[in-house]
């Protein structure tokens, strides 16, 4: 036993009224909607997927057998089939019917020993139980672990700090003024002439005036 809330119990009624004679065996191939989490059935064989179990897990098709005691079907009557449905445990809608039965193919071996099938019509329209139910979106990849960064070198210091440029001081002009002062000279020089005669003395003196000339040259530098 087991627990489970999600799914449905079922029972096929297909009518045999297409058959030629009675069998000796019959098999049927079930296609489910889409792949249900357990399909289970108690009066037939399970043959594919291979199994000696009366259930299998996350199925779409199923093919079953009759068992030893059921094998013989007529035309006038009805094969009746009980089975089992489980969703998978993500589905919340209970009532969908996106794991519906969508076709059910049967095929007998007559007792001459001849063989026939019939394609029963779909019991649900596939388009219409894909969308009662969407299917579960696939997981989100991990992220990949983070890459370490490489430890950071260290900085390279300068040999020497740099030199500082000094601040700039506020905008001075500055006047020099140079006096260049050239100075001629003129030496003065004294003739004294004397002449003696006999009877008058003339003494003659001679001046020469020195003059001293001086030139001012200015000049005038500005710096800023």
């Amino acid at each position: 036993t087991h627990t489970w809330n999600k799914g449905y119990l079922g029972k096929l009624y297909l009518d045999q009224s297409w058959l030629t004679q009675q069998t000796a065996d019959w098999m049927l191939t079930i296609q489910l909607c889409n792949e249900v989490e357990e399909y289970k059935v108690w009066s037939a064989d399970i043959v594919n997927p291979a199994t000696k179990n009366k259930y299998v897990n996350c199925v779409t098709c199923v093919e079953i057998m009759n068992m030893c005691w059921n094998p013989i079907l007529y035309p006038c009557q009805e094969l009746q089939l009980s089975f089992l449905v489980r969703y998978p445990d993500w589905c919340s809608d209970e009532f969908t019917s996106y794991y519906d039965i969508v076709s059910v193919i049967e095929t007998v071996t007559y007792c001459d020993g001849s063989s026939g099938n019939h394609t029963y019509c779909p019991l649900s329209d596939p388009q219409n139980c894909i969308k009662s139910c969407p299917a579960p979106s696939p997981a989100p990849s991990p992220a990949p672990p983070p890459v370490p960064s490489p430890a950071p070198s260290p900085a390279t210091l300068p040999a020497s700090p740099p030199a500082l440029s000094p601040a700039p001081s506020p905008s001075t002009t500055t006047t020099t003024t140079t006096t260049s002062t050239t100075t001629t000279s003129t030496t003065t020089t004294t003739t004294t002439t004397t002449t003696t005669m006999t009877t008058n003395t003339t003494e003659t003196t001679t001046t020469t005036t020195t003059s001293t000339t001086t030139t001012t040259m200015t000049t005038t530098t500005t710096m800023t």
